[in-house]
């Protein structure tokens, strides 16, 4: 078997069970834990949102309505499910394997920080160049890893210049050098 590829039985229907299912089942007991694969396997793949009818799950699950309900409650308090304000439950963030597509509100965000990045980016003497598609890049995981941190600002890493100051010489268009442009442009 060695070097051969592996390949699904089932080409749909599927749900990708990593680490973050892992780290599930080492907290859960296993009820909830089987409430949780019910809930990821049924979720909207690009939310990781579903609406929950205890009722229903209950008869699809084997399970008493109170049962499902105690699990559930069980998926709240180790947060590893949250309510949403439609009545939806959402799967947290680190227990969703997928990547969520972004709200119409979170992608006009992104191009606000772009726009901005790109206009103080630019407006810098030292800089001679144009935004790039890399720029944008760098930018947009830039923005996500401000939201994966609740806004709070980049902090510089050892080896990174805290400030640029701007020479006559020509700079290396480096990723070290962009995101130290891009540090001093957020203070």
């Amino acid at each position: 078997m060695t070097g051969s590829r592996l390949r699904l039985k089932q080409l749909t229907g599927w749900f990708a069970a990593g680490w973050e299912v892992s780290h599930a089942l080492s907290l859960l007991s296993d009820g909830a834990f089987k409430l949780f694969m019910w809930i990821c396997l049924n979720a909207d793949r690009g939310l990781g949102a579903i609406r929950v009818d205890p009722h229903e799950v209950a008869r699809v699950l084997g399970k008493t309505e109170a049962e499902i309900r105690a699990h559930l409650q069980d998926l709240f308090q180790a947060e590893i499910v949250q309510p949403m304000a439609d009545g939806a439950i959402q799967i947290a963030d680190r227990y969703w394997p997928y990547e969520r597509a972004p709200t119409d509100q979170q992608e006009e965000e992104l191009a606000t920080f772009i726009s901005q990045l790109k206009r103080a980016f630019l407006e810098r003497r030292c800089v001679q160049s144009a935004f790039t598609a890399a720029d944008e890049r760098i930018a947009t995981e830039l923005f996500h890893c401000r939201r994966i941190h609740h806004g709070c600002r980049t902090r510089d890493s050892p080896g990174v210049a805290s400030e640029v100051r701007c020479t006559n010489q020509q700079r290396p268009r480096d990723t070290h050098y962009q995101l130290a442009l891009l540090r001093r442009t957020l203070r």
